[in-house]
């Protein structure tokens, strides 16, 4: 029986991290936007400024457990951010499934997880965000030990594992305060707090400092709209299976309403520093607790209509609906209410070809411009420049290339453009057809 335990535990792990690796194994290259930052942050970890904020901007644990992992395995950076971010999602279904079991039972993690792991918003994060993946794994680890009676061996471990959240992402100290005001509230541990709250201010120059600018002072109609729309686009499932499950009262259901209530709110709220267009990436979180309630509610519309397949179907359901993500393919164009890279698979623009091409009008550039050389490219190629090239890159964002164009012009020093083609009688096409199919050029300035 002991071995058979270890078995099942082992598949809460084993389901999201299958499930992940999928359009892992059908690409050469890491899937999602950002990986190549973190593909570059490792790569030349030595050379940039860790602690107390990675570049001023970011909570510095992911990165050190990146290069960690990349030093122990010897294997090269691109291949790190082909599995970890794979084992990461596992490891948070892991955490999800074991917060589900102790909070009703072991088939009820299960459930919670497959919901969890066939989502679109789920696995939207786990593409590229590690930073959250990370966050939320630590704060899902840390959640049950507040399900028992109070104790401070266990109050402990959970203000260990929320410190290790905050450092891996700032913004989960919004779940985390709302959270442990509720449970020292209702259990009367008003100590904890006081200790969890000096704790708080030891974190503070990494949580504040990244949050303070980001937090709007008050609600705007309109990103409650998207917000409101996001979930119910990319968690339909979610959503209305949540709705039968909400009336549940029990300590780990209020415990997961505090994690639901504090994510929204956040969600509305962010902004600045990337956050002004990238809301979702919080509302994204939700699906922790949304798989929860949703596991509560597939499970009692199967015992009310006495139909035993309905916990099944609804996880085919939502297996179907995740399905062309998984592949490659883009659902969620069919919507306005969600950005473009939300979804996007693999990088640039869903064809593989252009990231060869950009590889190679990298190394390219590394050879054939002077080392002073100023390259410009859109944003989601400048890491990857970065990288290759080893030259200095600056990015546009999308299409709104031409003030960091302008700006170039009086540069004294070589600047050269890779991208697809920009009308411009100061541009001189230098280098194209990197890959068959491809129409990627390097530019160069020239002004006359």
């Amino acid at each position: 029986m002991l071995f058979r335990d270890k078995i099942e535990k082992f598949a809460f792990f084993l389901i999201p991290f299958s499930i992940r690796l999928i359009p892992e194994l059908l690409n050469p290259y890491p899937i999602g936007y950002d990986n190549g930052h973190y593909i570059w942050a490792i790569t030349n970890f030595q050379n940039v400024e860790i602690l107390p904020l990675f570049q001023d901007r970011y909570a510095p644990l992911a990165y050190i457990i990146l290069y960690l992992v990349k030093i122990v395995t010897t294997l090269p950076s691109d291949w790190v951010l082909k599995i970890v971010p794979a084992v990461l999602f596992g490891v948070l279904g892991y955490a999800v499934g074991r917060y589900g079991e102790r909070s009703v039972d072991r088939r009820f993690g299960y459930v919670m997880i497959l919901l969890f792991s066939f989502n679109l918003a789920s696995l939207r994060l786990s593409w590229d965000l590690l930073k959250q993946v990370m966050a939320n794994m630590f704060l899902v680890f840390a959640l049950p030990y507040l399900l028992d009676e109070p104790d401070t061996r266990k109050e402990v471990i959970f203000t260990v594992l929320s410190v290790l959240s905050v450092l891996s992402h700032q913004t989960t100290i919004v779940n985390i305060v709302l959270i442990i005001t509720y449970y020292s509230a209702i259990k009367k541990r008003w100590r904890f707090l006081g200790s969890l709250s000096l704790i708080g201010l030891a974190v503070s120059q990494i949580a504040l400092r990244y949050l303070s600018d980001s937090i709007l002072s008050s609600f705007m109609f309109l990103t409650i709209f998207d917000s409101l729309n996001f979930m119910i686009v990319s968690m339909p499932i979610l959503v209305v299976l949540g709705g039968f499950g909400l009336y549940q009262l029990g300590w780990g259901d209020r415990v997961m309403a505090c994690f639901l209530v504090s994510g929204f709110v956040f969600s509305l709220t962010v902004a600045g520093g990337g956050f002004a267009f990238s809301g979702w990436r919080f509302a994204a979180t939700l699906s922790i607790p949304l798989s929860y309630y949703a596991a509560r509610g597939s499970i009692l519309v199967g015992e009310v209509t006495r139909k035993n397949y309905v916990v099944a179907l609804t996880v085919l359901v939502a297996a179907l609906f995740t399905a062309p993500m998984l592949l490659g393919f883009n659902p969620t164009e069919y919507t306005v209410f969600m950005p473009k890279n939300f979804s996007d698979n693999i990088f640039p623009y869903q064809s593989q070809y252009e990231m060869d091409a950009l590889i190679k009008a990298s190394k390219w550039c590394s050879i054939n411009t002077p080392e002073d050389s100023l390259i410009l490219t859109e944003d989601s190629m400048v890491d990857w420049l970065k990288l290759y090239s080893e030259r200095e890159v600056q990015g546009w964002w999308s299409t709104d290339y031409e003030e960091t164009l302008n700006n170039s012009k009086t540069i004294d020093r070589p600047v050269y453009i890779v991208w697809w083609f920009i009308e411009e009688s100061d541009l001189v096409i230098i280098r194209e057809g990197f890959t068959e199919g491809s129409d990627l050029k390097v530019m160069k300035i020239v002004i006359s």
